[in-house]
């Protein structure tokens, strides 16, 4: 892998890193415990990551069904070399047999697409066992009753919904079908996660400004922020402690996760290098 591809990659963990510790600080969580908002997103960003390797697939046997003899002429290929001899000697003495072949190859493609039917219904199964999870996902999201919690059950409904109709293309071997309502529900399990991101947001600021109050009574002076940092000159905040807050802490986080997120489904890259990023995906 270039270096420079690896620096930035490394880049954005830290970067990612950095605003996971932020949040934690901001929360002040203790003992490494999830909070039920990061135990969501969590369980979110999987289900899109099982997605998209879904939707993946789904391209693989569009294209196979574009092409319906590149694997079969791949099988085909290995036999003709293995048997060479063979296979000329009887073409040459016995013409009948060869007739036979024929119609034994011909035969032999309804065979393949039922093969690979089956192989969709797995495919459907899959899909299917992900939009249950989903499900299940959205009845336990934490935020009920906000407007950010109600608008991201409202956006993980309608990537339910996307996913039903993946679901029924998948069956009918409809594989266009499939990936168009794929997209449609990745992009909008991608909203409900922003969604939830900016209710946790919310939750954090109503939180810091309790603590603020709580710290005040502790500081009549006045010197520290609402996060209980010290205040630098002229009432910026100290040095010490440079940290996001409110909505940016989980904005940016979300950024740096789909990029990195991105970058390892681009299939152009170096082997090497994508690997490098699931690995750093797995860490988080």
């Amino acid at each position: 892998m270039e270096q420079g591809r690896m620096a930035e990659a490394q880049e954005l963990l830290d970067q990612l890193r950095q605003m996971m510790e932020n949040m934690q600080v901001a929360e002040g969580q203790q003992g490494g415990q999830q909070s039920p908002g990061e135990q969501a997103m969590e369980g979110l960003a999987e289900t899109l990551r099982e997605q998209q390797g879904l939707s993946d697939q789904a391209f693989r046997d569009l294209q196979e069904q574009y092409n319906p003899n590149a694997r079969a002429g791949q099988s085909s290929e290995n036999e003709g070399e293995g048997g060479d001899g063979e296979g000329r000697g009887a073409e040459h003495d016995q013409p009948g047999r060869q007739g036979e072949g024929g119609q034994q190859g011909r035969g032999g493609e309804p065979g393949s697409q039922q093969q690979q039917g089956n192989g969709e219904g797995s495919l459907a199964d899959r899909q299917q066992a992900l939009r249950n999870e989903l499900n299940r996902q959205r009845q336990n999201l934490p935020g009920a009753g906000t407007p950010e919690g109600d608008a991201a059950r409202e956006s993980l409904g309608r990537a339910g919904e996307a996913m039903d109709d993946a679901e029924d293309a998948l069956r009918e071997e409809d594989f266009a079908g499939a990936l168009d309502s794929q997209s449609q529900a990745m992009e909008a399990l991608r909203e409900g996660m922003r969604e939830l991101a900016e209710q946790m947001a919310e939750q954090q600021q109503q939180q810091g400004g309790q603590q603020g109050q709580q710290l005040g009574q502790n500081d009549p002076n006045g010197s520290r922020d609402p996060l209980g940092r010290e205040a630098g000159e002229n009432g910026r905040i100290g040095t010490d402690e440079q940290l996001l807050q409110g909505d940016d802490v989980y904005r940016r986080a979300r950024e740096l996760l789909d990029e990195i997120r991105k970058r390892s489904g681009e299939q152009d890259r170096p082997t090497e290098e994508l690997d490098y990023l699931k690995r750093l995906l797995e860490r988080f």
